[in-house]
């Protein structure tokens, strides 16, 4: 009776845990649905994985207050974000910097220049 009782309930615990862990997963790793930033619960809104050469770099994580599909309005919102890199590959503090360098170079040179003590 006792072992009757406490299987289906370790069965609901173990399937509800598995839901709620893992909400998003790519190229092996998974990151939770929601984090915690200032005191406000943010959710998982889209992961990406960085390659080059056919070598997967990192794959990121964007956390933001609620899901959004319109780039533009993330950018703009003026509120918490937080973005998560999981680095697959090894790679040094230089490199890390100059891969970030040559990315706002190349994908938002304007914005670069606006906010270049932040980058920097």
């Amino acid at each position: 009776m006792r072992k009757a009782a406490i299987l289906p309930s370790v069965a609901i615990f173990l399937m509800a845990s598995t839901l709620t862990v893992r909400a998003g997963s790519l190229a092996g790793v998974s990151m939770p649905d929601t984090v915690q930033v200032g005191g406000t619960t943010l959710v998982l809104n889209g992961m990406g994985l960085r390659t080059k050469f056919m070598v997967k770099v990192y794959v990121a994580g964007l956390y933001l207050d609620q899901k959004s599909s319109d780039a533009s309005a993330i950018l703009q919102a003026d509120a918490p974000k937080r973005i998560v890199m999981h680095f697959l590959h090894g790679a040094s503090k230089s490199q890390i910097t100059n891969a970030f360098d040559d990315s706002f170079n190349d994908n938002a040179p304007d914005a670069r220049k606006v906010v270049k003590d932040e980058i920097n």
